[in-house]
């Protein structure tokens, strides 16, 4: 018996080479495309805010001049429903986030023709709202599309923005800690105002209560801002509009590059 070295054919014979060859071709068409958007997602920089700090009350005089504005204006950015979006007046926002040592703050100002929030706690998702996706550990297990360690998902509602005098219906502000789970943001400052085409609204997150150690220009990390709307009498949530014009899906691998940056709003990635 004459041994022979088995050679390709003898393990892809015929269709057999010719199918995996196509599998092989339709998942890069799916994934290149995903791939080339992750790549190509912009650097967002964190200005670093001089004195004097931030006076976290609603009033976004102070934020006027702080660098890399960001601007969700156009259909591109509802990422999540896009189909209900009626044009700007429907829901637009512009903000920031800046930074001093140990606080992260969030400003945003938001165009929405019909302002409702009805609930509170774990439920503010069901009314106007702006959700915080932040992962302080972004080189860590890079491949990881679930939510752990180092990373947070926050809610950050501008409540009722009434002043009926009835506590049932006059909600106030508040902040809610979705990821991690159970964790509390006591500490955290927030604050909103209702506006002829919408609301303003800010938030001063202290780094010790997002578990942060020291952080110093050049530090990276991860993130999403999102505005969610909802219209309707039934609290819900029925739309979204996001910084990354990327479609939604809650997954980690989805959160953009961000670097904290200097005060004219200059910044880069640390060598890997």
């Amino acid at each position: 018996h004459k041994c022979e070295k088995p050679g390709l054919d003898s393990r892809f014979r015929g269709n057999d080479l010719i199918r995996y060859v196509l599998i092989f071709v339709t998942l890069m068409l799916i994934l290149l495309p995903t791939i080339s958007m992750k790549a190509e997602e912009p650097l967002y920089v964190i200005p670093l805010k001089p004195d004097p700090p931030f006076t976290v009350d609603g009033d976004l005089s102070d934020w006027q001049g702080v660098p890399n504005q960001f601007n969700l204006n156009t259909k591109a950015h509802v990422t999540w429903s896009p189909d209900r979006w009626k044009g700007p007046s429907d829901l637009s926002a512009k903000g920031w986030l800046a930074w001093r040592t140990g606080v992260l703050y969030v400003a945003v100002e938001v165009a929405d023709d019909v302002v409702t929030q009805k609930r509170s706690g774990s439920d503010i998702y069901l009314g106007d709202h702006v959700e915080l996706y932040l992962d302080f550990q972004p080189s860590h297990e890079t491949e990881r599309a679930s939510f752990g360690e180092g990373q947070w998902t926050i809610g950050i509602s501008p409540g009722s923005l009434t002043n009926t005098g009835n506590p049932q219906t006059d909600i106030k502000p508040e902040v809610f800690c979705y990821r991690p789970a159970n964790h509390s943001l006591k500490g955290v400052q927030v604050a909103a105002k209702r506006t002829p085409t919408g609301y303003t609204l800010e938030a001063a997150f202290p780094f010790e209560v997002l578990k942060i150690g020291a952080v110093d220009q050049n530090t990276e990390v991860n993130g999403e801002l999102a505005i969610s709307d909802c219209d309707s009498a039934e609290p819900k949530q029925e739309k979204m509009k996001t910084l990354s014009m990327r479609p939604w899906e809650s997954s980690r691998l989805r959160l953009g590059p961000m670097v904290f940056g200097d005060a004219a709003g200059k910044g880069s990635l640390p060598p890997r």
